[in-house]
C-alpha cells in the first residue's frame, strides 16, 4: 500500500448497491468494501493478510471500485488515519473528517449498508461480522477454528468473541474464505455452513521476502538486536498455539553443543498466556542463548530470515502459517509441524515433525545444523516451494468469490 489516509482522506457520496447496478448495467463493475483495520500499527497475521490482499487486488483488477475501512465494528484503532492504500483511483479510504468517537458512534448506530458506503460486497478479513446488511453480500475470512479445535489455547474472552462471531457467520455470510484445505475441513466439520460456500484460498509471501543480497544491511539488523552468533529463528506471536516451550526444550542442548554455540531468536509480538515460556527459559538456564525481539517490521524480518541457519515453526495448529512461506521465500531451511495446514504449505521442502515430540524436533535441528550440504539443499527447495504461491493468484481467487456472491443474488 502506497499512500496514507492523511493523503487521501475524503467523504464519498453514498449510493446503494441497487443504484450502482442501475448506473452500470450488465456485468458491471462492483463496489467492494474491505476491512483493513488490522493493518494499522503492529500487524499480526490477519493484518498482513488484509494488507497483502489489497495489494494483490490492485495488481490484478482494473475494473472494480474498492472502499477500504481503517476502522470496523469492534476495531477502532486510534491511528486509523495512518492506514496505507494503493495509489490507484479504484481504491478509496472510507473516512470522514470526524473524531474517532464520532466515527465509532455512527458505525455502531447507523444502518450497516449506509456506513459502509452502499457496497455490493463487504469483506470482513478478521472474524468480525457486521450488523445485518440489506444490500451488500457479506464475505468473511476465517483463518482458523482454534477456538473450537484447541479451546485451551485461548483466553475465555477471546473464545467467547469467536464463538459469537461464528454464530453470525452461519446466519449472515454469503461465502466463507479460509486459507487452506485443512482449515476448510475444520469449518465443514464444526460449523453448519453449505460446503459449496466455503472456499480455500492460500496465501503467499510478499514480494519483498527474497534472500537479502545487501550483507551490510543484514549485519546492521542483526547487530541492532545483539545477534552476533549463528541462530535458530522462530517468527510468530508468542501465545500457546505457537508451541514455544517445545521449541525451547528441543533447542536446549543443541544450542550449547553447537560449534560455535548458537542462539535461539524469537521474533514476534507478545500475545497471551505466555508466562510459562519465560519461566522455561529460566528453568533451562538459557538466558544467554535466547533472544526475544518482540514485534519486528517486515524489512528486518527479511534480514532475519535470510541469515538464519534454520527457521523452526513447531505450531500446534495453523490456518495457513504465513511465516513458513516467508522464510522459504528468503531461502531459509525450514522445520515445521506435521499438523493442520503446515504440510500443505511446506510441501516436501521442509522437515516435518510432530509438534509435541521434543526428541524428533531435536533430531531435525541437529540434522540441519550439522550439515552444510543439507542446508544448501533445503535452501534451494524452500525457494522453489515459495514460488508456487502468489498474492496475485490469491487476489484473483478472492475476486471470483466476490463476483459469485453478487451474481447469485
Amino acid at each position: 500500500m502506497a499512500s496514507s489516509a492523511t493523503d487521501r482522506a475524503a467523504t464519498f457520496p453514498i449510493a446503494s448497491g441497487s443504484a450502482h447496478r442501475e448506473r452500470t448495467g450488465g456485468r458491471r463493475p462492483l463496489r467492494i468494501g474491505i476491512d483493513i483495520s488490522r493493518t494499522i500499527g503492529q500487524r499480526t497475521g490477519v493484518g498482513s493478510y488484509a494488507s497483502r490482499l489489497v495489494e494483490g487486488l490492485a495488481a490484478v483488477d482494473r475494473e472494480n471500485e474498492y472502499l477500504l475501512y481503517p476502522y470496523f465494528w469492534e476495531c477502532f484503532h486510534p491511528e486509523w488515519r495512518t492506514a496505507r492504500i494503493p495509489e490507484s483511483p479504484q481504491f478509496r479510504l472510507w473516512c470522514e473528517d470526524r473524531t474517532l468517537e464520532e466515527i465509532n458512534q455512527r458505525w455502531t448506530t447507523a444502518p450497516a449498508d449506509e456506513v459502509v458506503g452502499g457496497v455490493d460486497v463487504l469483506h470482513s478479513t478478521a472474524f468480525t461480522v457486521p450488523p445485518p446488511l440489506s444490500e451488500a453480500k457479506l464475505v468473511v475470512t476465517v483463518p482458523d477454528l482454534t477456538f473450537l479445535t484447541h479451546p485451551e489455547l485461548h483466553t475465555e474472552a477471546n473464545r467467547s468473541f469467536c464463538l459469537r462471531q461464528a454464530d453470525l457467520w452461519s446466519k449472515r455470510a454469503a461465502y466463507l474464505i479460509t486459507l487452506s484445505e485443512s482449515a476448510r475441513s475444520d469449518i465443514l466439520r464444526y460449523l453448519s455452513f453449505p460446503e459449496e460456500r466455503v472456499v480455500a484460498i492460500p496465501l503467499a509471501a510478499a514480494p519483498e521476502f527474497v534472500p537479502s543480497t545487501d550483507l551490510g544491511a543484514v549485519r546492521r539488523v542483526l547487530a541492532s538486536h545483539d545477534i552476533r552468533d549463528n541462530y535458530v529463528l522462530f517468527v510468530g506471536t508468542l501465545e500457546p498455539r505457537k508451541n514455544a516451550i517445545t521449541l525451547l526444550r528441543a533447542c536446549a542442548d543443541v544450542l550449547r553443543v553447537a560449534d560455535p554455540p548458537h542462539l535461539l531468536v524469537l521474533a514476534g509480538a507478545s500475545g497471551w498466556m505466555n508466562s510459562e515460556v519465560f519461566a522455561e527459559v529460566r528453568g533451562l538456564q538459557l538466558e544467554e542463548r535466547v533472544r526475544f525481539l518482540g514485534y519486528v517490521p517486515d524489512a528486518e524480518l527479511q534480514a532475519l530470515y535470510t541469515a538464519a541457519r534454520v527457521f523452526v515453526y513447531p505450531s500446534l495448529y495453523e490456518g495457513f502459517g504465513l511465516p513458513v512461506i516467508e522464510a522459504m521465500a528468503c531461502g531459509a531451511p525450514v522445520i515445521t509441524s506435521t499438523t493442520s495446514s503446515l504440510p500443505e504449505v511446506a510441501g516436501d521442502a521442509a522437515l516435518l515433525v510432530p509438534p509435541t515430540d521434543v526428541i524428533a524436533l531435536r533430531g531435525a535441528l541437529e540434522e540441519v545444523l550439522n550439515s552444510h550440504a543439507k542446508r544448501l539443499q533445503m535452501r534451494a527447495a524452500s525457494r522453489r516451494q515459495a514460488e508456487r504461491f502468489s498474492w496475485q493468484e490469491t487476489a484473483r481467487k478472492t475476486l471470483a468469490v466476490y463476483r459469485k456472491a453478487v451474481d447469485e443474488a
